[in-house]
Protein backbone atom coordinates (compact mmCIF):
# COMPACT_ATOMS: atom_id res chain seq x y z
CA UNK A 1 0.00 0.00 0.00
CA UNK A 2 2.84 2.50 1.07
CA UNK A 3 4.49 1.70 -2.03
CA UNK A 4 1.39 2.44 -4.63
CA UNK A 5 0.92 5.53 -2.17
CA UNK A 6 4.33 6.65 -3.15
CA UNK A 7 4.03 5.91 -6.70
CA UNK A 8 1.51 7.87 -6.81
CA UNK A 9 2.61 11.17 -5.36
CA UNK A 10 6.19 10.50 -7.21
CA UNK A 11 4.64 10.48 -10.54
CA UNK A 12 2.21 13.54 -9.28
CA UNK A 13 5.09 15.63 -8.75
CA UNK A 14 7.20 14.43 -11.87
CA UNK A 15 4.39 15.11 -13.82
CA UNK A 16 3.94 18.70 -12.14
CA UNK A 17 7.67 19.83 -12.47
CA UNK A 18 8.04 18.74 -16.36
CA UNK A 19 5.21 21.27 -17.01
CA UNK A 20 6.95 23.97 -15.43
CA UNK A 21 9.91 24.02 -18.03
CA UNK A 22 8.35 23.00 -21.55
CA UNK A 23 5.63 25.32 -21.49
CA UNK A 24 4.54 29.12 -20.72
CA UNK A 25 1.93 31.08 -20.90
CA UNK A 26 2.16 34.39 -22.37
CA UNK A 27 -0.96 36.42 -23.08
CA UNK A 28 -3.29 33.87 -22.92
CA UNK A 29 -0.85 32.06 -25.35
CA UNK A 30 0.73 28.67 -24.26
CA UNK A 31 4.50 28.91 -25.91
CA UNK A 32 6.25 25.42 -25.59
CA UNK A 33 9.72 25.25 -25.42
CA UNK A 34 9.86 23.44 -28.91
CA UNK A 35 9.07 26.92 -30.31
CA UNK A 36 12.54 27.79 -29.44
CA UNK A 37 14.14 24.83 -31.08
CA UNK A 38 16.87 26.07 -34.27
CA UNK A 39 19.08 28.48 -35.06
CA UNK A 40 18.21 32.23 -34.64
CA UNK A 41 20.48 35.33 -34.97
CA UNK A 42 20.10 38.33 -32.34
CA UNK A 43 19.18 41.16 -34.72
CA UNK A 44 18.91 43.79 -31.87
CA UNK A 45 19.35 44.91 -28.84
CA UNK A 46 16.99 47.56 -27.58
CA UNK A 47 16.78 49.98 -24.80
CA UNK A 48 13.92 51.81 -22.92
CA UNK A 49 14.03 55.65 -23.91
CA UNK A 50 16.14 55.07 -27.45
CA UNK A 51 19.33 55.65 -25.75
CA UNK A 52 22.16 53.20 -26.21
CA UNK A 53 24.44 51.69 -23.06
CA UNK A 54 27.47 49.50 -22.90
CA UNK A 55 26.03 46.87 -21.00
CA UNK A 56 27.91 43.51 -20.96
CA UNK A 57 25.33 40.56 -21.39
CA UNK A 58 25.74 36.86 -19.36
CA UNK A 59 28.85 38.37 -17.80
CA UNK A 60 30.48 37.60 -21.47
CA UNK A 61 30.95 41.21 -23.24
CA UNK A 62 29.36 44.02 -24.22
CA UNK A 63 25.55 44.24 -26.21
CA UNK A 64 27.75 45.64 -29.87
CA UNK A 65 29.62 42.33 -30.02
CA UNK A 66 26.05 40.37 -29.25
CA UNK A 67 24.57 41.61 -32.35
CA UNK A 68 24.49 39.62 -35.02
CA UNK A 69 25.57 36.44 -33.29
CA UNK A 70 24.38 32.68 -33.62
CA UNK A 71 22.10 31.29 -31.41
CA UNK A 72 21.10 27.41 -31.19
CA UNK A 73 18.46 26.02 -28.88
CA UNK A 74 17.93 22.53 -28.95
CA UNK A 75 14.65 21.53 -26.84
CA UNK A 76 15.06 17.80 -25.94
CA UNK A 77 17.78 18.55 -23.82
CA UNK A 78 17.80 22.31 -23.08
CA UNK A 79 21.47 22.63 -24.49
CA UNK A 80 22.20 25.67 -26.68
CA UNK A 81 25.05 28.00 -27.72
CA UNK A 82 25.55 31.34 -29.50
CA UNK A 83 28.67 32.43 -31.30
CA UNK A 84 30.20 36.01 -31.11
CA UNK A 85 31.23 36.67 -34.85
CA UNK A 86 32.07 40.59 -34.70
CA UNK A 87 35.57 40.97 -35.35
CA UNK A 88 36.35 43.61 -33.49
CA UNK A 89 35.14 41.07 -30.25
CA UNK A 90 36.63 38.67 -28.87
CA UNK A 91 34.64 35.62 -31.14
CA UNK A 92 33.63 32.00 -30.36
CA UNK A 93 31.22 29.72 -29.42
CA UNK A 94 29.62 29.78 -25.95
CA UNK A 95 27.51 27.54 -24.38
CA UNK A 96 24.43 27.07 -21.67
CA UNK A 97 21.54 25.46 -20.44
CA UNK A 98 18.09 26.97 -20.70
CA UNK A 99 14.84 26.68 -19.56
CA UNK A 100 11.29 27.66 -19.44
CA UNK A 101 9.82 28.57 -16.16
CA UNK A 102 6.03 28.66 -16.42
CA UNK A 103 5.45 29.94 -12.44
CA UNK A 104 7.65 33.44 -13.35
CA UNK A 105 6.63 33.10 -17.37
CA UNK A 106 10.28 33.80 -17.72
CA UNK A 107 13.32 32.06 -20.01
CA UNK A 108 16.33 31.19 -18.16
CA UNK A 109 19.71 30.48 -19.09
CA UNK A 110 23.18 29.19 -17.61
CA UNK A 111 26.29 29.64 -19.01
CA UNK A 112 28.36 26.33 -18.94
CA UNK A 113 31.49 25.14 -20.41
CA UNK A 114 31.19 23.21 -23.86
CA UNK A 115 30.62 19.60 -21.93
CA UNK A 116 27.87 21.70 -20.52
CA UNK A 117 28.76 21.83 -16.55
CA UNK A 118 28.39 24.75 -14.43
CA UNK A 119 31.45 27.36 -14.87
CA UNK A 120 30.87 29.27 -11.78
CA UNK A 121 27.36 30.20 -9.73
CA UNK A 122 26.00 32.66 -12.24
CA UNK A 123 22.34 32.46 -14.31
CA UNK A 124 20.27 35.14 -16.00
CA UNK A 125 16.51 35.34 -16.05
CA UNK A 126 14.79 37.22 -18.84
CA UNK A 127 11.18 37.94 -19.32
CA UNK A 128 9.56 36.21 -22.29
CA UNK A 129 7.95 39.04 -23.78
CA UNK A 130 7.23 37.37 -27.11
CA UNK A 131 7.36 34.12 -29.46
CA UNK A 132 6.14 33.15 -33.01
CA UNK A 133 7.54 31.31 -35.46
CA UNK A 134 10.14 33.62 -36.81
CA UNK A 135 10.85 35.79 -34.12
CA UNK A 136 11.45 35.70 -29.84
CA UNK A 137 11.63 38.52 -27.57
CA UNK A 138 13.13 38.51 -24.66
CA UNK A 139 13.41 41.07 -22.10
CA UNK A 140 15.06 42.20 -18.59
CA UNK A 141 14.84 45.43 -16.04
CA UNK A 142 18.30 46.52 -15.37
CA UNK A 143 19.40 49.26 -13.50
CA UNK A 144 21.86 51.78 -15.48
CA UNK A 145 22.83 54.90 -13.79
CA UNK A 146 20.72 54.67 -10.47
CA UNK A 147 17.39 54.29 -12.86
CA UNK A 148 15.76 51.49 -14.15
CA UNK A 149 16.30 50.44 -17.80
CA UNK A 150 14.25 48.09 -20.46
CA UNK A 151 16.20 45.56 -22.18
CA UNK A 152 15.02 44.04 -25.18
CA UNK A 153 16.43 41.11 -27.21
CA UNK A 154 15.38 40.45 -30.68
CA UNK A 155 16.05 37.04 -32.20
CA UNK A 156 15.28 35.92 -36.05
CA UNK A 157 14.93 32.47 -36.86
CA UNK A 158 17.12 31.54 -39.19
CA UNK A 159 17.06 27.99 -39.65
CA UNK A 160 14.21 25.11 -37.56
CA UNK A 161 16.94 22.25 -36.64
CA UNK A 162 17.34 18.87 -34.98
Amino acid sequence: MNRVLGFIIMSMLLISCGSKQSTVSIAGREIDKKEFKGNWTLASVDFDGYRKYNVTLFNDTDTDCFLVSDWNFVSNNNKGSYEITSNSCETGKRYFIWVLDSASRTFKLKPTDEDYNSVDDLGYTLNIKSVSENQIILGQRLTIDGGPVNMELKLIRTTLNQ
